[in-house]
C-alpha cells in the first residue's frame, strides 16, 4: 500500500510540473522527459522480467523509478528563474493553516459520508 501511495505523489507532482511547463508553451520540454523516462521505464521492465526474472516487482521498480526520474527532472526545472512562471522554495514549506481548516471543513464531512454510503452498500450485498 505504501508503494501505491509514493507512485501517486510521484504521478501528481510530475503532471503539476508538466502542465505548468505546458501552460507557458514549453511543450517539446516536456515531451523530451517524458520519452527519456518511458524508455528508461521500458529498458528497466526488460531487465527487471527477463533479465532478474522479478516478476510483478521487476515491472513496478523501474516504473517507479522513471515517474520518479520524470517528476525530479520537471521539478528542478520549474525551479529556473528563465520561467516566465516558477516554483518558489519559500512557497514548498508554506502552510496556510486557515486555507487547509476551509479544505478540511469541507473533506472530512464528505470523506465520512462516502464512508456511511460505502457501508451501507456493502451491507446490501
Amino acid at each position: 500500500m505504501m508503494a501505491l501511495v509514493g507512485i501517486v505523489d510521484v504521478f501528481v507532482i510530475g503532471f503539476v510540473g508538466a502542465a505548468l511547463y505546458r501552460s507557458f508553451g514549453k511543450t517539446s520540454t516536456t515531451m523530451y522527459i517524458s520519452v527519456i523516462a518511458n524508455i528508461l521505464n521500458v529498458v528497466g521492465n526488460c531487465i527487471g522480467v527477463f533479465g532478474l526474472h522479478a516478476g510483478v516487482i521487476g515491472v513496478a521498480v523501474p516504473s517507479l523509478v522513471s515517474r520518479t526520474f520524470f517528476a525530479v527532472v520537471i521539478t528542478i526545472l520549474c525551479f529556473s528563474k528563465k520561467n516566465p512562471v516558477r516554483y518558489l522554495k519559500n512557497w514548498i514549506v508554506k502552510i496556510d493553516v486557515n486555507l487547509q481548516k476551509k479544505i478540511l471543513g469541507i473533506a472530512v464531512p464528505n470523506g465520512i459520508e462516502y464512508c456511511r454510503r460505502l457501508s451501507v452498500y456493502c451491507k446490501c450485498r
